[in-house]
């Protein structure tokens, strides 16, 4: 849709597989927990790439890097996630952390806000029907991102582009620019498929996202109201 911008990293970082929400229509195989991120990674450490890992995977990646989006699961549960964001830094100009958002509300927030302005790291907010996050949370968020002075984005991920517009209308206090239009995959062809590739867990890069291997997006939002 025009107006809005795309979102094409070179190259995808798989931080971890641990989230702390199931959202329905989730194409990832994430491991839903609640524990402390500290607890997670001393019980399960495969489930987390560390700093040494995408490093040595960055390095031996010869392409120049433009830029590299770290997701998860969710980015967040990663108790190092700083100096993730620190590497990555070190091998691209543009980095972005994709996440829904939430953390940002916490008390304990400030600090990894403190680091993502002091290396100029883009957090790129997931807002759409699938990740339920409310219009208040997102300005909240939004306004506590704006305190600390660290840039961000808003990703609209919908099936269709009236459901895009409908949840645009919805923070069109966030200026166009601001604002990023994704169509929601139905399937795993549909999927982001950056121009480098992905760092798994395990600090391999591979072509394509890791998926349940039964990712079809099923007619979920029918009935759905925003």
């Amino acid at each position: 849709m025009n107006g809005f911008r795309a979102f094409h990293p070179d190259l995808i970082v798989e931080v971890t597989g641990i989230c702390d929400r199931a959202c329905a229509g989730c194409y990832a195989p994430n491991l839903i927990s609640k524990y402390s991120p500290e607890e997670l990674f001393r019980e399960k450490p495969e489930m987390f790439l560390t700093a040494e890992q995408l490093n040595g995977s960055l390095i031996e990646v010869k392409a120049n890097v433009d830029s590299i989006a770290l997701r998860g699961g969710e980015p967040s549960r990663h108790p190092y996630l700083s100096n993730l964001l620190r590497v990555a830094h070190k091998h691209s100009r543009n980095v972005y952390v994709e996440t829904h958002g939430r953390w940002v509300l916490n008390d304990g927030a400030s600090e990894l806000l403190q680091i993502c302005a002091e290396l100029g790291t883009v957090v790129k907010i997931s807002f759409d029907r699938m990740h339920g996050l409310s219009p208040d949370e997102l300005k909240g968020i939004v306004n506590r991102i704006s305190k600390e002075q660290v840039a961000f984005l808003i990703a609209i991920t919908e099936a269709t582009d009236e459901d895009f517009l409908k949840t645009r209308a919805l923070c069109d206090w966030v200026p166009d620019e601001n604002i990023i239009h994704q169509k929601k995959a139905k399937a795993l062809h549909e999927l982001i498929e950056p121009r480098i590739g992905v760092v798994k867990l395990n600090g391999k890069l591979a072509r394509t996202l890791t998926t349940k291997r039964d990712f079809v997006l099923k007619p979920i939002f029918a009935g759905l109201t925003t």
